[in-house]
């Protein structure tokens, strides 16, 4: 019998919108995986049985989550057709992901300039080596010492700009959109 998630999506989220970063790494998956499906099926408001594009997240399952949301009010439904599993989400309306009304106007992020200049680093690293950076990488490039980037890696984190899986090499994510990034001086 397939499980059925009745979520809030705002449960996940801190006093900024952002995922917040103190969650367990199974809980942070799953999040990702139900803002993935909340920005997928806003934009196609209402829309019945939309095919998300998003994988359904149960082991071997290689189905696609279908959703559908017959009003801007209304809660997100969504369903793999293959495993069954299935869920409703509410609490996305005026969440970044919510793409009902167009593109929604950022979250108002606060960093300072040199915490926007490691956040960019991150987010080009990654989209140029497919992997993210390790703390060394950051070292050698903004020529500091390894306390300094760690500590910096520690307010990014705190501040809910990014995560990373304690123990695992090059997990640090990315938790903003580019749009919400400087350039990279």
């Amino acid at each position: 019998m397939a499980k059925t998630y009745i979520t809030d999506i705002s449960d996940y989220l801190n006093n900024i919108g952002l995922l917040k970063r103190d969650m367990p790494a199974p809980v942070n998956r799953m999040a990702e995986f139900l803002l993935a499906i909340i920005e997928a099926v806003t934009p196609k408001c209402p829309t019945v049985g939309h095919d998300t594009g998003v994988r359904c997240r149960k082991r071997g399952c290689k189905g696609s989550i279908h959703a559908s949301l017959q009003s801007a009010d209304g809660r997100i439904t969504w369903w793999c057709p293959l495993c069954e599993q299935n869920g409703v989400i509410s609490g996305w309306h005026g969440t970044k992901w919510d793409h009902t009304t167009g593109p929604s106007a950022p979250p108002i992020v606060t960093y300072t300039p040199r915490e926007g200049q490691y956040l960019a680093y991150i987010y080009y690293y990654t989209k140029l080596n497919q992997q993210a950076p390790a703390e060394r990488d950051m070292q050698v490039y903004f020529r500091v010492t390894p306390p300094a980037v760690h500590d910096m890696i520690v307010k990014l984190e705190k501040h809910g700009f990014i995560s990373k899986e304690p123990g695992v090499p090059r997990s640090i994510r990315l938790l903003l959109k580019r749009e919400e990034l400087p350039d990279l001086e």
